[in-house]
């Protein structure tokens, strides 16, 4: 098979339910292409590919630079292109295998409230193009924004992200994520509680209103983080799906 022959697109529903992994492509060198290699001799084959954020914008190395070799985007392609198609660089066969071909389902994060929203946008365009076969929301607190991905339902799955929030302390800390916002309404249902636990609660009942919401208007499915351990998830899914 020639380089860049693509294979074709695998959507979600044509996936076996297992583990999902996301290499970072920051700094983008090619270290991802490796490790990614790595999933697919682990069996692992679904990957969702984030660009991550420059490290200038961290505020403990703000004078640190990138190296830009690859970006999601093209992370993407080269995933479609010639993992899928059982090629490594320079069209050359991966492995002596019978069949090389990774197959994997590959998705793409999206920042629906990210501060360019025009740049955001014409990036996952870029990603469908190249070949996403779903995209992974940053946390949307206010659901309202996901007005902002709803043309590409069309096209391609979205899983929704929900963040359940510990206590007013991780609440202010996530706003300083780029393209993460939280409303003032869940500043306010936070501070009616003085106790950790009675926020952590609260937390986990937000998250399982929104899950609920989720479910409720067809999304394709919704991805939970919790900062701290497992249990909070299980909670909202028991409050949220059960």
């Amino acid at each position: 098979m020639r380089a860049g022959a693509a294979t074709k697109p695998m959507r979600t529903s044509d996936a076996d339910f297992g583990p999902l992994t996301y290499p970072l492509t920051r700094p983008r060198y090619l270290t991802p292409v490796s490790s990614t290699i790595g999933y697919w001799a682990n069996k692992i084959h679904n990957v969702l590919f984030v660009t991550g954020y420059p490290p200038k914008m961290s505020p403990t190395y703000p004078r640190s630079t990138a190296v830009f070799d690859l970006d999601s985007v093209a992370l993407v392609r080269f995933a479609q292109a010639y993992l899928n198609a059982g090629l490594v660089f320079g069209g050359h066969p991966l492995g002596s295998h019978k069949d090389p071909r990774t197959r994997f389902t590959i998705g793409s994060g999206c920042e629906p409230e990210a501060l360019d929203g025009e740049r955001e946008f014409a990036r996952q365009e870029r990603n469908i193009d190249a070949g996403a076969d779903y995209i992974v929301t940053q946390p949307a607190f206010n659901l309202e924004a996901l007005k902002n991905v709803q043309e590409y339902r069309a096209k391609l799955p979205i899983v929704v992200g929900v963040m359940v929030l510990r206590d007013l302390q991780h609440a202010r800390r996530i706003t300083q994520v780029p393209g993460v916002k939280v409303p003032e309404a869940v500043f306010t249902r936070l501070h009616q509680y003085e106790s950790e636990a009675d926020q952590a609660q609260a937390g986990i009942e937000s998250a399982a209103e929104q899950a609920r919401w989720i479910r409720r208007e067809g999304w394709a499915g919704l991805y939970l983080m919790s900062p701290s351990s497992h249990q909070p998830v299980l909670e909202v899914l028991k409050q949220g799906l059960g």
